[in-house]
Parts: C-alpha cells; structure tokens; sequence
C-alpha cells in the first residue's frame, strides 16, 4: 500500500488535487493507523517490506528491491497480517 507519510502519497494527493479521476477519491492512511485497524480487528502484523525509494515520478522506475520493515521515506510498503495462533492446550 502508499502510506500517507510516504513522498509518493503527498504526489497521488496533489494529483487528486487537482482533479485527478483516479485520485480525487483515494485514500492515504498511515502505518500508524492501519496497525491500529489491524489490531482492532484482532490480526497482528507479521511482516513488513518496503520498497520505492526513488522519488515520485511520471517516468518508468528502475527496478530496486524490497527492504525488511517499515521505512517512511518507502513509496510502498506490504504488510502480512495474520490472527496470533493460540497457544491454548
């Protein structure tokens, strides 16, 4: 997902903005919020994977990959969530 605090989220808003017809509706939110909504609806994050960190453009991106966790300045970032197993016997 482009997480709200990402530069390439503050690029895509801009773009909705300004009436973009893909953007003018999108929605950014935070790593903090979605944990949150994760959390509330009993998941736990397992894994996290950044990548893009070029800065946003209209030009082709070259290929990079993905960094273990969570980076702000990422364009993207993919998150594994899953329900905790029990530990009940």
């Amino acid at each position: 997902m482009i997480l709200k605090e990402s530069p390439w989220a503050q690029f895509y808003m801009k773009k909705g903005e300004a009436g973009n017809v893909f953007y003018r509706n999108a929605r950014f939110y935070s790593f903090n919020k979605i944990k949150d909504m994760l959390m509330k609806s009993g998941l736990t994050i397992m894994n996290v994977c950044s990548t893009i960190f070029q800065k946003p453009t209209e030009e082709p991106l070259n290929f990079e990959a993905p960094r273990s966790g969570y980076h702000r300045e990422a364009g993207f970032v993919a998150i594994e969530a899953g329900k905790k197993p029990s530990t009940e016997i």
